[in-house]
């Protein structure tokens, strides 16, 4: 059986003598296999993911043009920036990414828009959560009989997502392939991610820290009834009240100005102005309920 749809969303599983168990919008699915092609995983072992890699936020914008060039490009020094071009219906853009941070070090999200935009003229922009691992290669491959994971692309999606297709296609299929130990979830310690591991793990610790702080001015972080909660004011003077840890792992949330959503600096989750969840690896909605 094969289940896919945008607007699923995977909220557990367990191992079944014969299989798996998923829960998807709560309705149970069992399946003999079942394949996570997902940006961050939910669970945390067995792969201690936090360990093993950090979150890259970056800036992006598009423009509508007239004609495509055929033609990427991207540049090998910092500020990060990238091009290329899309065909969406009739429409034609040009797409643009402006910079990119780790996580820990974003401390002020309307700006990092605002230098975007000064750069050219954007009909839209947003912002993008990559996972880069310690060792710049994606995990590709078995958790254990029957379960198989493709993650960690290190912002190169479309290359690496075709390659995590064809590769699980071949070990669904009972077939060896040539990529397999070196894409492996178990692959084995080499010098880069060796190297790479302070750096993740000071990321998260400093992410963890951080969060909670206002990333705005319109932001207020306080407790009520005991609950610790971030309110964020609107144009109108409407007050948007949600609950100010990440059910993920209990990261604090960053307010984001621009796209009015609460973002977890931790490992990319995203909620909405009310608190709904709109972006894992969290499961549960941030939406504060007042105790009648």
């Amino acid at each position: 059986m094969l289940f896919r749809s945008e607007h699923s969303k995977l909220e557990s599983f367990d191992k079944l003598q014969n299989g798996y168990e998923a829960i998807v919008n709560g309705h149970t699915i069992k399946s003999k296999k079942l394949i996570l092609a997902t940006h961050y995983p939910y669970f945390i072992f067995p792969l201690e993911f936090p360990l093993k890699s950090h979150i890259e936020v970056s800036y992006l914008g598009a423009k509508k043009v007239s004609k495509i060039l055929d033609f990427s490009a991207i540049n090998i020094d910092k500020p990060t920036i990238s091009m290329r071009y899309h065909k969406d219906g009739e429409n034609l853009y040009e797409i643009i990414v402006y910079n990119s941070f780790m996580s820990s070090n974003v401390s002020d999200i309307k700006k990092n828009f605002d230098e975007l935009k000064k750069r050219e003229e954007l009909d839209y922009i947003w912002s993008n959560n990559d996972i880069m691992t310690n060792d710049f290669m994606p995990f590709i491959g078995s958790i254990k009989p029957g379960l198989y994971l493709a993650t960690g692309y290190n912002t190169w999606g479309m290359t690496n997502g075709i390659l995590a297709g064809r590769m699980i296609a071949n070990m669904v299929l009972g077939k060896r392939d040539e990529y397999e130990d070196l894409f492996s979830l178990k692959r084995i310690i080499n010098l880069s991610k060796i190297l790479r591991f302070p750096v993740d793990v000071s990321a998260s610790i400093i992410s963890y820290i951080k969060g909670g702080k206002s990333c705005s001015d319109r932001v207020k972080y306080t407790t009520i009834d005991g609950v610790n909660v971030a309110i964020y004011k609107d144009e109108l003077g409407i007050e948007h009240t949600v609950l100010n840890r990440c059910p993920h792992m209990k990261c604090g949330i960053c307010f984001n100005e621009v796209e009015k959503t609460w973002d977890c600096m931790c490992h990319g989750s995203r909620f909405d102005l009310d608190g709904k969840c709109i972006e894992g690896p969290a499961n549960y909605d941030i939406i504060y309920k007042k105790e009648c």
